[in-house]
């Protein structure tokens, strides 16, 4: 069984032996998200952040990020109208968490639900 060990840092897949310290243990789940505008993507993996909240107009707006059995991040947004995700294929952990806020368009909330949930830190050094 993969299960989802998600640390203070990041979240990162590992195999499962007993309870780490300090950490949620989340169990894989099948996963179909659908698009109106886009495929359906079909995955295994565990729900790592969302949040909700109300937009213009009185619309309800979800935000979450999933983390695939093989590292990739799904991004999803959600609204009473249309679902959109994205896939992020796994590489430099950096990098895939700037694809991950450009999807959300860095939006202030998506801002703090990584930095609340994942303890994202949002810093480029530039040499």
């Amino acid at each position: 069984m993969m299960v989802l060990i998600a640390s203070n840092e990041a979240a990162e897949i590992k195999p499962h032996r007993g309870k780490p310290r300090n950490v949620t243990i989340v169990e894989m789940q099948q996963k179909s998200i659908r698009q109106r505008r886009g495929p359906t993507i079909k995955f295994t993996g565990a729900l790592i952040a969302k949040t909700e909240f109300v937009i213009r107009g009185g619309r309800d707006m979800r935000f979450e990020i999933w983390q695939t059995e093989g590292g990739a991040l799904i991004p999803v947004s959600t609204t009473d109208e249309e679902t959109r995700a994205a896939i992020v294929e796994p590489g430099e952990e950096g990098a895939m968490r700037r694809a991950a806020m450009d999807f959300f368009d860095w939006d202030s909330r998506a801002r703090e639900m990584v930095k609340d949930q994942l303890k994202w830190r949002l810093h480029i050094h530039v040499a």
